[in-house]
């Protein structure tokens, strides 16, 4: 029953270290780190980002084959068009007070929704 014992604590201090660990290595202070997803098909392009670093506030600015899509200024998710067939590139970049992150994504247009 002591053995048992003696591994809980271990595995417990084990876990704390590491929950202390991760709270250091990711200060307040950080500039975003960002993760762009997206979905195309039937013409349509969906794109969310998601952000694993930083802090609010943030600006959020979104791109399709370099032309800026102002109707979706700081929102974390986009909707688009793309021209079945061809390579489309959705690019979003996330500021805030500490710095930027840019991601992108480049595919072609399916014809269906995949």
């Amino acid at each position: 029953m002591s053995k048992v014992r003696t591994a809980v604590r271990a595995l417990a201090g084990t876990a704390v270290a590491v929950g202390t660990a991760l709270a250091v290595a990711s200060p307040a202070s950080a500039h975003p780190e960002i993760f762009l997803a997206c979905d195309m098909g039937a013409g349509r392009v969906d794109c969310m980002v998601t952000d694993v670093g930083g802090g609010p506030p943030y600006t959020v600015r979104w791109w399709i084959n370099d032309v800026q899509v102002a109707d979706f200024d700081n929102d974390f998710g986009m909707t688009g068009t793309c021209v079945i067939g061809r390579k489309t590139t959705v690019r979003v970049t996330v500021w805030d007070s500490h710095g930027s992150d840019t991601d992108s994504r480049t595919t072609y247009c399916p014809r269906f929704i995949p």
